[in-house]
């Protein structure tokens, strides 16, 4: 399994989060299924946004917990992010999800029901589930696997680190019925 967080912090430090390596245990995901809507997907191997899969829809959730502190590995208090990317490991291609910060908790036992009672629409980059504008949109070519890179605007993960909005981490919206597929942490 491959997800990875990397920052570029003042001072040309680099910090990377991945789970399992260098102590590192904070990265938090799952998918929510429409078709499955109460099934917990927290211990899958690999997530796979797709607007057509099993039923329905399909949304990815992730997050990096225990991002800043004092501890080995943590970004120290203070820092200034310069750069973020995150790195997937993609094992189906298909068309590009987005990545919109999420603005409502979750955790890895979330369900299509349980995260989106009200509407049953899962995911809503709505100002109120998850941010309107995304983070990121990427590209996912034939020929996997591969590690896909993945820039992310400093700026999110600036304003996790100083306490101005919760770090709920992503959501990954897609854009069509041909979803990708990546490994999840």
């Amino acid at each position: 399994m491959f997800v990875a967080l990397s920052f570029g912090v003042y001072g040309a430090t680099t910090h990377t989060f991945q789970e399992g390596v260098n102590g590192y245990n904070g990265t938090l995901d799952t998918h929510i299924r429409f078709g499955s809507p109460d099934r917990d997907d927290g211990a899958l191997d690999s997530l796979n946004p797709d607007k057509s899969d099993g039923g329905g829809e399909v949304h990815g959730l992730m997050r990096f917990e225990k991002l800043s502190g004092t501890g080995p590995g943590q970004i120290p208090p203070g820092s200034s992010v310069l750069t973020a990317s995150l790195t997937l490991y993609l094992v189906n291609p298909g068309n590009s999800p987005s990545l919109h910060r999420m603005l409502k908790p979750w955790d890895e036992s979330t369900t299509w029901n349980v995260f989106d009672a009200a509407n049953a629409d899962g995911i809503t980059a709505d100002g109120v589930e998850a941010a309107v504008d995304p983070d990121a949109t990427f590209d996912v070519p034939a020929g996997v696997p591969y590690y896909k890179v993945i820039d992310l605007p400093a700026k999110t993960i600036q304003d996790w680190l100083d306490g101005k909005v919760p770090n709920y981490g992503w959501g990954f919206i897609p854009s069509s019925t041909d979803g990708i597929d990546f490994d999840s942490s």
